[in-house]
Order: structure tokens, then C-alpha cells, then sequence
């Protein structure tokens, strides 16, 4: 499927049972959509994640894609990419960073986005004899949340699963990232599931692209919002039961 056939993620009545714990929910997020998902410890946002990127299996309910015309029929997973809080359950340390990177899809284009967002290190690698033989366990947690970001973002999926992925990068990075994800989601037909737990970013970003924000509260839907019909961060954070950190 061509990404311009892409029209919309949909989960409907989608249902994981665990002994103590039941996530339950059903909502769409279209084409050229970023939608970030907030809520406390526990309340099911890695989950859904992983329910909609195949790592896990569903109780009951449905995850589909549609397209012009109808359903996606081809396999769904193919069309999402994952990007999970602990990037060591995608990537492997032995590996070198040059190696993981002939992996993706378009290493060329990774090599563009090193330079162009800053990331001296990771242009460096791919650039230098010197640097050749880094190994992928060598780079900082953030350096490799960045290198799993960047080749889910040459992606051919049609739907990213961003779990925590600015948490662990410097101010600069998170800064010239986020643009790019805004940027491959509008020109490329995709979108976006963001996980955080900083509400202030939430806040911040989802004002940038009038972003709807869906609360997540004991696994079921609290509301699907934009910051304004939330009243603001401190309401926000209020309903998803998460300290901002203020005073």
C-alpha cells in the first residue's frame, strides 16, 4: 500500500485482560495526525502500544488501518512502526552502529538526518574511519533512542508508536526531532501515537499542532481533548493523576 492510500487508524472496542488490571478502549486518529496519550503509572499507555504494534495479543476488539475505499487488508504490523521506552528490546548491543543502520530502510537518508539535526556523534560514525567500529552498546541512552528515532521516521510505516522517545534526549535534539516527526507525519501521509509523561511538553507541543491529547486513567479513556478544552497543563495534569513537577 502507498502511503497517500493511508486514511486512518482505528481501534474499536479493543480490549487486554490481565488478572488485576483491564485496558478498554476505542478512538481514531487520522492521516496527518499527531495524538499524544497521557496518564499515570500503570494506567495502560505502553500497553495500547504495544496492542497496536503486535507485541502483545488483544483480549478481544479490533486494530485496523483504513484506506481510500475500505480496510488495509494486508498485514497490519508491516504498516507500524514501534519505538518502545527501552530501545534495547529493538536494537542489539553487539551490533555495530553501522551495522544496525544498514538494517533500515533508507540508510542514506539517516546519514541526511544525522547532519542535519545536529547529531555530531552519529555523523561521525557513519563518516570517519576512526569511529567505524562502534558498537551499539558503547552510545549513551539517549544516543540510541535517537538512532532507533531516526529510522523510524525512514520508515515506510504508516502509523508511529512513539513510547517516552523525547525523555532521554537534550534539549537541542528533542527540539530539532520533534520538528522532524512533524514534518515526515504532514508530508508522508503518517501518524503519530505519543506517549509522555511530561505534561509540560505535551502541553507545549500539542498547542503547535492544535494536537488532540487522550487521558488514560485505570485503562479506560478519561478524554480525548485538545490542551484547551483540557484548561490548560494544570487540568491536565489534575485528570491524568501526573505531578508536573511545578511548585
Amino acid at each position: 500500500m502507498k502511503n497517500g492510500d493511508f486514511k486512518k487508524l482505528r481501534c474499536s472496542n479493543l480490549v487486554k485482560n490481565y488478572d488485576e488490571f483491564s485496558l478498554t478502549v476505542n478512538f481514531e486518529v487520522g492521516k496527518s495526525e499527531i495524538f499524544f496519550i497521557c496518564g499515570h503509572n500503570g494506567s495502560g499507555k505502553s500497553t495500547l502500544l504495544r496492542l497496536i504494534g503486535g507485541r502483545e495479543f488483544k483480549t478481544s476488539g479490533e486494530v485496523t488501518l483504513e484506506k481510500e475505499g475500505g480496510l488495509i487488508n494486508e498485514r497490519l504490523h508491516d504498516h507500524v512502526t514501534w519505538i518502545p521506552q527501552n530501545v534495547n528490546d529493538v536494537v542489539a548491543n553487539s551490533l555495530l552502529v553501522r551495522e544496525i543502520i544498514k538494517l533500515s530502510e533508507n540508510p542514506e537518508r539517516i546519514r541526511e538526518l544525522s547532519s542535519s539535526i545536529g547529531a555530531s556523534w552519529l555523523y561521525q560514525i557513519l563518516k570517519t574511519r576512526r569511529e567505524k567500529k562502534k558498537l551499539v552498546r558503547e552510545l549513551s541512552g539517549g544516543q540510541k533512542q535517537l538512532l532507533v528515532g531516526l529510522m523510524a521516521l525512514v520508515s515506510s510505516g504508516n502509523v508511529l508508536l512513539l513510547d517516552e522517545v523525547f525523555r532521554s534526549l537534550d534539549d537541542s535534539t528533542m527540539t530539532n526531532y520533534w520538528n522532524m516527526v512533524k514534518g515526515v507525519v504532514k508530508s508522508a501521509d503518517k501518524c503519530a501515537l505519543v506517549v509522555s509523561h511530561d505534561l509540560d511538553f505535551v502541553a507545549q507541543k500539542s498547542s503547535e499542532t492544535n494536537a488532540r491529547i487522550m487521558v488514560l486513567r485505570r485503562g479506560e479513556i478519561e478524554g480525548i481533548k485538545t490542551i484547551d478544552e483540557w484548561g490548560g497543563v494544570a487540568e491536565l495534569a489534575t485528570v491524568a493523576a501526573i505531578a508536573t513537577g511545578r511548585d
